[in-house]
C-alpha cells in the first residue's frame, strides 16, 4: 500500500474501491438488477465518506496519492473493505491518543466512527452482492448458450 501510514493506506484502498465501483456501474446488464445497483450506489457513497481523511493530510500528499496508486492484482471488495477497516481503526486510535479535544476534533472522530460502522455494513452486504453478481453472470451465460442453440437449429449448423 502507501508509506505505512494508516491514513494513506485507507485512501489508497479507497482509490482501488473507486475503480472497482466505476467498473461495476458501467455494466448495464448488472445495473438492471436492483440489489446490485443499490450496492454499487452504496459503495460510491461509502467511498465519498472515506474521502474525509483527505482533510487531515497535507494537500501535496493527497495529490501525490491520486497519481501514485498502483493497481492491485486479484483484489476483491471484501478484501479491500476488511483491510480498510483495520486502517480506519488505527487512524481513529491515533486521533484519540492525540490530546486534541476541540469541537472539530470530536466531530471528526465521530464522523470517522460512523465511516467505520458503514464499512462493517458494506462488508456484510458484500457477500450478497457477490452472490448476485455470480447469479447475473450465470444468467448471461445461459442466455448466450440458448441463442447459439437456436441459431444452430435454424441454420442446421453444428
Amino acid at each position: 500500500m502507501a508509506e505505512g501510514s494508516p491514513i494513506l493506506d485507507s485512501l489508497a484502498m479507497n482509490q482501488h474501491l473507486k475503480k472497482i465501483q466505476e467498473g461495476y456501474s458501467q455494466k448495464s446488464q448488472w445495473m438492471k438488477n436492483e440489489q446490485i445497483q443499490t450496492f454499487v450506489f452504496d459503495l460510491r457513497d461509502y467511498i465519498e465518506a472515506v474521502n474525509m481523511l483527505v482533510d487531515i493530510i497535507p494537500k501535496e500528499q493527497a495529490e501525490q496519492l491520486k497519481s501514485s496508486v498502483e493497481p492491485l492484482e486479484n483484489t476483491t471488495i471484501s478484501y479491500l473493505l476488511a483491510n480498510q477497516n483495520k486502517s480506519l481503526r488505527l487512524v481513529l486510535q491515533q486521533l484519540q491518543e492525540q490530546a486534541t479535544d476541540t469541537g472539530e476534533a470530536r466531530r471528526f472522530r465521530a464522523g470517522l466512527q460512523g465511516v467505520i460502522e458503514l464499512n462493517q455494513l458494506m462488508l456484510q452486504d458484500t457477500k450478497r452482492f457477490e452472490q448476485e453478481i455470480a447469479n447475473e453472470s450465470l444468467k448471461n451465460e445461459e442466455q448466450q448458450v440458448e441463442k447459439k442453440h437456436l441459431l444452430q437449429r435454424i441454420f442446421g449448423k453444428k
